[in-house]
């Protein structure tokens, strides 16, 4: 798992057995903010604390739990559109769950990696533009440090 994944993923969620009452989904989820409906094994739904704490002021018993969630693996986590869901439950190689995302967070972590995209294309772009001028390049920040010399340059300088 990279960096950016590890950094990504949210850990701390509960696991709890369906049924479950609003009185002890509140005891199960203190000091995490998802809650994990698990029926024989199988995941069958999660619920946020603000979710939870909605539940509690209707006044309702049982939990509820209708949020559009999808179970995936570490590989797959970020082949996915935040529009397929409000979570994504991670499974690690064993199958257990490992962490969370919320749609907010794929959103972003998906923006910030089209924005990196888009900056090394433009990159690119500049590189074959700066090499193709006929005039000497050479490029140094504030202090003088050397940033870019065109190929020319590097030709013509130091053969």
């Amino acid at each position: 798992m990279t960096v950016e994944r590890m950094a990504a993923i949210y850990d701390d969620f509960v696991i709890v057995e369906h049924p479950v009452t609003i009185e002890q989904a509140l005891k199960q989820i203190s000091g995490a903010r998802l809650l994990v409906v698990r029926r024989r094994g199988e995941i069958v739904g999660v619920c946020d604390a603000h979710g939870l704490l909605r539940q509690l002021e209707k006044g309702t018993a049982e939990l509820t739990y209708s949020e559009p969630f999808a179970v995936v693996d570490e590989e797959a986590l970020f082949q996915q559109r935040p529009d397929q869901a409000s979570y994504w439950l991670v499974q690690n190689d064993r199958g257990e769950i490992a962490g969370w995302l919320d749609a907010v967070t794929m959103e972003n972590i998906l923006m910030k990696r089209k924005l990196s995209q888009d900056v090394t294309e433009l990159t690119k772009d500049l590189e074959a533009i700066v090499d193709s001028i006929y005039d000497e390049i050479l490029v140094v920040d504030a202090t003088g440090t050397i940033l870019r010399v065109s190929n020319r340059s590097a030709n013509n300088l130091w053969g």
